[in-house]
């Protein structure tokens, strides 16, 4: 953010310390989806890791 000739100094300063805000903000929920997104994408793949060891399973004791 560039210095507004329109504002105080205190307005400046204000105006930084909001956007600082909003990027701290906007990079949290970034993280916060991220790490959500990560971890159900590993447990997907534990979810079809497990589903095909029990078809594994059950195809061998019937015998197929």
């Amino acid at each position: 953010m560039g210095k507004n000739e329109e504002l105080t100094s205190t307005g400046n300063i204000t105006l930084s310390v909001s956007y600082l805000q909003f990027r701290v903000i906007r990079n949290t929920i970034f993280i916060v989806f991220a790490v959500f997104g990560v971890t159900l994408f590993v447990v997907l793949l534990f979810m079809i890791l497990s589903i095909n060891t029990w078809v594994l399973d059950f195809a061998s004791n019937k015998g197929f």
